[in-house]
């Protein structure tokens, strides 16, 4: 049987959560959006609080960078850290 995939998992899970984190070492702009702008992942980080680490690599570029500053701005629940 077809089975979730991860990234199907997380956002299942955000719906009753009310803290959550997580450590990428290879992060690109495509994937913050998939994840981050998520309308479920939004509305969990609306009451509650999401710790991110993002591994600094040549996978994570600029624009990946720019782009989780320019959502945790919006959202003070997302703290965002570059390693």
């Amino acid at each position: 049987p077809p089975t979730p995939s991860l990234h199907e998992l997380f956002l299942g899970a955000c719906q009753d959560a009310i803290c959550g984190g997580g450590a990428f070492a290879f992060v690109s702009n495509l994937g913050v959006k998939l994840l981050l702008e998520d309308e479920n992942f939004l509305s969990f980080i609306e009451n509650g609080h999401f710790d991110l680490v993002a591994g600094v690599d040549e996978v994570t570029n600029l624009k990946a960078l720019e782009t989780l500053n320019a959502i945790s701005e919006k959202h003070p629940n997302l703290n965002v850290l570059h390693t």
